[in-house]
């Protein structure tokens, strides 16, 4: 969503930005070709909690017989949810991948190569991160799909008496 684009390419220009001088990333390809692959990396993540809470909105009307106001909204409410997950683990998993890169090659300096406009560098970083993308996208999603909570939403509809508040109305089975 463009929530997700927003927040992302803040913190990755951020995140990107020498401290000494503002780099535009127009004037630099390596450095947008990077910016670009955490962006579209952790977008591609986050999608994944999605089904979640599409799980969760199908799961309330099938105890329910009807849409109703209360189960969009706690819709919207674990659509939310379940993205904030996605998004905040998205984003610690790119910035620790690309932070572990970077200490794995200790003998080059990967940022300063990216700001020296080394496509190179970028390209291998760019690689290492979709990589990472790809194999950790699963378990984003496996993660929020764990906080979702079936047999509380089963139990949504208090509309209708429970089992156990029904008269029993069957004859005395042990008798005489």
């Amino acid at each position: 969503t463009l929530a997700t684009l927003f927040i992302t390419v803040r913190l990755v220009h951020r995140f990107l930005q020498n401290k000494d001088q503002r780099i535009e990333l127009h004037d630099n390809p390596a450095l947008a070709l990077l910016s670009a692959t955490i962006v579209g990396s952790v977008a591609w993540m986050v999608s994944s909690s999605i089904m979640p809470a599409v799980d969760a909105m199908q799961i309330m009307l099938h105890s329910q017989s009807q849409l109703s106001s209360d189960i969009m909204l706690r819709s919207v409410v674990y659509l939310l949810g379940f993205y904030s997950v996605a998004l905040l683990c998205s984003l610690v998993v790119m910035f620790l991948g690309l932070q572990v890169y970077f200490w794995s090659t200790a003998r080059i300096d990967e940022m300063m190569e990216i700001r020296g406009n080394r496509l190179s560098v970028a390209i291998l970083a760019a690689g290492i991160l979709f990589a990472l993308a790809v194999s950790m996208r699963p378990s984003v999603g496996r993660l929020t799909s764990s906080l979702l909570d079936r047999q509380a939403l089963l139990r949504t509809d208090t509309s209708s008496p429970s089992v156990t508040d029904q008269p029993a109305d069957f004859p005395d089975v042990d008798g005489p």
